[in-house]
């Protein structure tokens, strides 16, 4: 970003926020400096990280039978797929992002249970008798 491009962006948000918002003349410098520091530290890549809101609230995702995104809201059985094509997340990432356990579950415990059984009733993950 180039300084004319800030200059530019910095007079399209003044102009946004004079517009909507009722402001007294002699703080319209301290408005147009604020926003330009502000855009000069996005171009410096020193921009103040604001955490992430999640979708729904953390203790509603996970119910007996769903799981919900909390980057999305999308509500599904298995979250594993779903975060690395639509997020580009691992399952690592995404818990790590939202500040849960490591054990955290990004599978429905219904649906998960329900996979153990079907593995248990076909012997999956037994060797087979000599």
């Amino acid at each position: 970003m180039d300084r004319e491009a800030i200059i530019t962006l910095t007079a399209d948000i003044v102009s946004s926020y004079v517009s909507n918002n009722p402001l007294e003349t002699k703080d319209i410098p301290q408005v147009i400096q604020s926003i330009a520091v502000a855009l000069e530290a996005v171009k410096a890549n020193e921009a103040i990280l604001v955490p992430p809101v999640p979708a729904v609230d953390v203790k509603r995702a996970i119910k007996p039978g769903a799981v919900t995104c909390l980057d999305c809201g999308r509500v599904m059985k298995s979250l594993k797929q779903h975060l690395r094509l639509a997020h580009d997340l691992t399952p690592e990432g995404y818990r790590a992002r939202w500040g849960l356990k490591p054990d955290a579950p990004i599978v429905a415990p219904d649906y998960s249970a329900r996979r153990k059984q079907i593995a248990l009733d076909h012997q999956l993950g037994h060797k087979a008798a000599a």
